[in-house]
């Protein structure tokens, strides 16, 4: 997976029944990820912050002591914890400008060759080149930076395999060689 973008994003989190705002800094957006990462050891750098691990829990402090967010274990090394964007009113108005600045990082990313090969079934690459050329498909986004790459399903489709191989004798009369269809019941 490849970042289109970095910036920064404001989350809201509810904690003890208080809404709080999280600013987050050099954040890298990734359109493709359906799940978003918050490194908890960046949180504690971060000046004033820490994290707190205790029975399966997961709760992050702010400078004054006073609990931001917290989580529930999930896995071995992975908590849950639920953000959501902050609503532009929550945000501080000298900020404001940062987030309209985030809209760029929303654009769709540029998708492979063979993505977009196997999406059409199968296509030739010369037909997906005719389909962008001609904007023929909304949202036709090649990275055409990326090789194009032998498809194995679409090189073995075209091959060709004689069903019983050469005769070893060929015959000369008439009934010596009958070919049939066979059709099971069929039902009027």
């Amino acid at each position: 997976m490849f970042a289109v973008g970095k910036g920064t994003v404001y989350l809201s989190s509810e904690c003890d029944r208080k809404t709080n705002i999280i600013c987050l800094n050099n954040v890298f957006h990734i359109p493709c990820n359906q799940n978003n990462l918050l490194l908890v050891i960046h949180w504690d750098k971060a000046p004033g912050h820490s994290a707190h691990f205790e029975d399966q829990i997961v709760t992050l402090n702010s400078n004054k002591n006073t609990m931001i967010a917290k989580g529930h274990r999930k896995d071995s090394k992975l908590y849950r914890i639920r953000f959501a964007i902050a609503p532009p009113s929550l945000i501080p108005d000298d900020d404001k400008n940062i987030i309209s600045d985030l809209i760029c990082f929303s654009a769709q990313p540029s998708i492979s060759w063979e993505i977009w090969h196997k999406h059409f079934g199968h296509i030739t690459y010369s037909g997906l080149e005719k389909l962008g050329h001609l904007s023929l498909v909304d949202g036709l986004n090649i990275d055409t930076h990326l090789s194009k790459p032998n498809c194995i399903a679409y090189t073995e489709a075209k091959l060709f395999e004689a069903l019983y191989g050469p005769a070893s004798t060929r015959e000369t009369k008439v009934g010596e060689l009958m070919h049939t269809d066979l059709w099971g019941k069929y039902d009027k």
